[in-house]
């Protein structure tokens, strides 16, 4: 009885130490793989100089957030509205948390939600001219 339990563990050991192998499927390709990189990028900056007026330096901080698009269609005015949507709020989000994690700002940095929203927005207008061109072409 002690050898064939010892037998079963042995066997269910060597089974278990079998290498497992991926399969592979190729590359991606087709409408998903078009729209992998469909994503915009959003940055929330804190400028100004990089000194102080005592000459200390002064530290430069962003956050940056993607924002993605693959799951909207940007040739219709929905997707299109939705992708700006979320750029707005991904400014606000991040502006926000620049302003809680660093609250003393230079006199002469520029507004944060504004120049984050401005900056995502126009990169997801070229994602919509883009797909809005893609789509007038088929």
């Amino acid at each position: 009885m002690k050898l064939l339990v010892l037998a079963l563990a042995s066997a269910a050991t060597l089974a278990a130490s079998v290498p497992a192998r991926a399969q592979s499927y190729g590359a991606v390709t087709g409408d998903f793989a078009s729209r992998q990189d469909e994503e915009v990028v959003v940055t929330a900056p804190r400028g100004g100089r990089e000194r102080s007026e005592i000459g200390a330096p002064i530290r430069l901080v962003s956050l940056s957030r993607p924002v993605r698009a693959y799951d909207l269609d940007l040739a219709t005015p929905e997707g299109a509205h939705a992708l700006r949507k979320r750029v707005r709020r991904t400014a606000r989000v991040l502006c926000d948390r620049l302003q809680h994690d660093y609250p003393v700002t230079e006199s002469n940095s520029p507004p944060c939600y504004s120049a984050a929203a401005a900056d995502g927005l126009y990169r997801a207008d070229a994602l919509i001219r883009d797909a809005r061109a893609a789509e007038a072409r088929r």
